[in-house]
């Protein structure tokens, strides 16, 4: 299990200001490559929804910094009999389980993103919404973009893998691929069949988390992508507020 340490988490959390602050830089720059005059187009803002995101990781570290680490706090919603080990656990697990979410919140907007860049240049592509993500990729890769879908496969193949782990709870699970190392960043990891990854950590996580940002921005500034006139942000028919970032 995770341990906090509030220093570990304070550079995690310095890293977050810092990407939030460069997703408010893309989504700024994109509105000016694209000079787009509507509202919700999807290049600018999904920066600004990763923004959020990232965000709202931050804020849960203040959560437990000025909360869940004081008794005070505990006291006040009925726990009074505590132990700092106690305390402590449940800080780790609280800082833990934000950051895997932040993981898949900002996973998701990637996925979503790309079936609506096929949809964007042709809107009979992949209508069946129950399309595997792994079919939308390839598909948007070998025919619209013109970067090379080898640029990012790792990065997919690494993230996929990752997820469904935490998917299938919390187990890799593939009996035609029992023993599967990946090499990611220079380093190798190892998933066996029904047994859980002992490489996820808080750190590793964030770090996919940046990275997800990052292939995202490749994309948008793909040639091809950017030169759309207008790419529709279907987000905005789910939420009933939007980022203001």
């Amino acid at each position: 299990m995770y341990k906090y340490d509030v220093n570990s988490a304070e550079q995690i959390i310095t890293g977050a200001h810092k990407l939030v602050l460069e997703c408010v830089a893309h989504a700024t720059d994109i509105t000016q490559i694209i000079d787009s005059c509507h509202e919700n187009d999807l290049r600018p803002f999904v920066f600004k929804r990763f923004a959020v995101i990232i965000h709202n990781y931050m804020l849960s570290f203040f959560f437990i910094k000025d909360s869940l680490l004081h008794y005070a706090w505990w006291d006040s919603i009925g726990y009074s009999n505590l132990t700092n080990e106690q305390k402590m656990v449940n800080a780790s697990s609280f800082f833990e389980s934000t950051t895997f979410s932040t993981f898949h919140a900002l996973y998701m907007v990637c996925e979503s993103s790309l079936r609506l860049l096929n949809k964007a240049f042709d809107s009979t592509v992949l209508d069946e919404s129950t399309g595997g993500i792994y079919k939308v990729r390839k598909h948007l890769y070998e025919n619209f973009l013109s970067i090379s879908y080898s640029q990012h496969s790792n990065f997919y193949q690494f993230t996929s893998l990752i997820r469904n782990c935490t998917h299938n709870g919390g187990v890799y699970r593939n009996p035609n691929l029992p023993n599967l190392s990946v090499n990611y960043r220079g380093n190798s990891y190892s998933f066996t069949h029904n047994q859980p990854p002992n490489f996820i950590s808080v750190e590793l996580m964030f770090e996919l988390s940046r990275d997800s940002i990052q292939v995202m921005y490749e994309i948008i500034l793909d040639p091809n992508v950017i030169s759309l006139p207008f790419i529709e942000d279907l987000y905005n028919r789910l939420y009933q507020t939007h980022p203001i970032l």
